[in-house]
Formats: C-alpha cells, sequence, structure tokens
C-alpha cells in the first residue's frame, strides 16, 4: 500500500491477507503460506490469513524443499520450526540443511553444524548422530562419513560404525554392487581396498590406484608401473 506495508491478494483480486506487514513472502507447501513480519513479532499465516505462529526470531525463511518447514534466525544463528509450529532445532547452530532419506521412505533429517562440530537431527527433533567433533559429510544412502585423528571412517544414519576411522580416504560407489550391495574405495596413502556397505572388507588395502569394478564378480586394479591385475570378489587374482 502507500505506508509502504505489504499484504496478499488472490487471483481473483480479493485481498486475503491485510497489508499491515512490514515484509511478507510466500511458502509453498501442501497448501500456501507466508511468513510475514511486523512491528512485533515474525509469523507464519495460512491463506485465510490465521496465525499458525508466531515467535521472536529475527528470521523466517521458507524451506525450498517443501517438507522441511521454516528456517529461522536469531542473533545469526539457525533453528528449524515446522509449519504447524512445533520448533525442532533451536535458533543455535551455524548452519542446517534438510536432507531427504535416501531409501524412498518418504521421510528427512537435518544435518546441523556448531562450532565446527556437526549433528543429524530427525525431523521429530531426536538426536540421531550427537554435537561431536567429527567432520561430518554426507555420502548416498543414509552414510556419513566422519574424521577422527586425521583419518575418516563411515557411520550410518543410526551413529553405528561401519567403517574404523583409519583411512585417508573413502570413496562410496553407490549403484556398483557387490553380493546387492554397493561398496566403498578405502585408501590409505597410496594403497586402496573395497569394502562393503556391511563394513566388511572385500579386497584388501594393498593395491596401487583406485580399484575400477567391471561386474559384480571382477574388479580392475592398478600397481603403478607394474600393469593391471583383474581380481574377483574374495580377492584372488586372475
Amino acid at each position: 500500500d502507500n505506508k509502504g506495508l505489504a499484504g496478499v491478494y488472490d487471483k481473483s483480486g480479493k485481498l486475503i491477507i491485510s497489508s499491515k506487514y512490514r515484509r511478507i513472502e510466500p511458502c509453498w507447501i501442501y497448501n500456501m503460506f507466508f511468513s510475514a513480519k511486523d512491528d512485533e513479532n515474525l509469523k507464519v499465516l495460512d491463506y485465510k490469513n490465521n496465525v499458525i505462529f508466531q515467535a521472536d526470531y529475527d528470521e523466517f525463511k521458507c524451506s525450498q524443499e517443501s517438507w522441511c518447514g521454516v528456517r529461522t534466525k536469531k542473533d545469526g544463528k539457525f533453528g528449524m520450526v515446522f509449519y504447524e509450529g512445533k520448533e525442532i532445532l533451536k535458533p543455535e547452530y551455524d548452519e542446517i540443511v534438510c536432507q531427504e532419506h535416501s531409501d524412498y521412505s518418504g521421510g528427512f533429517y537435518y544435518i546441523a553444524s556448531k562450532d565446527g562440530r556437526y549433528t543429524v537431527v530427525s525431523n521429530k527433533g531426536s538426536i540421531m548422530i550427537p554435537l561431536q567433533e567429527k567432520v561430518l559429510k554426507k555420502l548416498e544412502n543414509n552414510f556419513f562419513l566422519w574424521e577422527e585423528n586425521g583419518k575418516k571412517g563411515v557411520v550410518d544414519i543410526n551413529n553405528k560404525v561401519i567403517i574404523n576411522p583409519e583411512y585417508d580416504s573413502i570413496e562410496y560407489n553407490d549403484g556398483h554392487y557387490i553380493n546387492h550391495e554397493s561398496y566403498f574405495t578405502v585408501c590409505k596413502g597410496e594403497k586402496c581396498g573395497a569394502a562393503a556397505e556391511s563394513g566388511k572388507m572385500i579386497l584388501p588395502v594393498k593395491y596401487g590406484h583406485i580399484i575400477h569394478k567391471i561386474s559384480d564378480d571382477y574388479f580392475i586394479t592398478g600397481e603403478r608401473r607394474k600393469g593391471m591385475n583383474i581380481i574377483n570378489k574374495h580377492g584372488k587374482v586372475m
């Protein structure tokens, strides 16, 4: 309006949210929501102008992923609130990323960082992986790369250790299967091997280059200045 305040009209020209907010932006989810700022609080409104929730945050940011909810900000720190007003994460994190489960279950979770540490939190607010001083990187299929004392390992989404932190590098080969499991390439220095998703070693760490899988049963391994080998899934040179 001419006072510099914002509201919302529907496509027929009917005013559905009155022009009394300093800022308003749409949030697409199953229905239309709006985050709005007035002189008192930040609010989330539905398309009928009902206040879903309000709180003393500095900022609401609607997630690009419709299932994630609204990201909150207070004193430079981030939190997360569901659209019905339930606070999942308090605004105390440096960054929050929403992830969908890669097992096609339809669920999701949050990866939140704080002072260089990371935690994984479910969509109900429960801690799946506690806040800890480990460098955490999301891999596919709900695996996470973590680092301890400069060495890398793998944990699953329930914080179960799959691969102990004893490797210089780990690569997850999603979509390449051995006995119906994808596998990890694990390296110590210039020597590499392979581990199944269960953590069981498939090939020992003694090959001089990244392992290339050519079928469910065979790998090609490269030994520098020694040519190439074909190895079966039991580690035997063919």
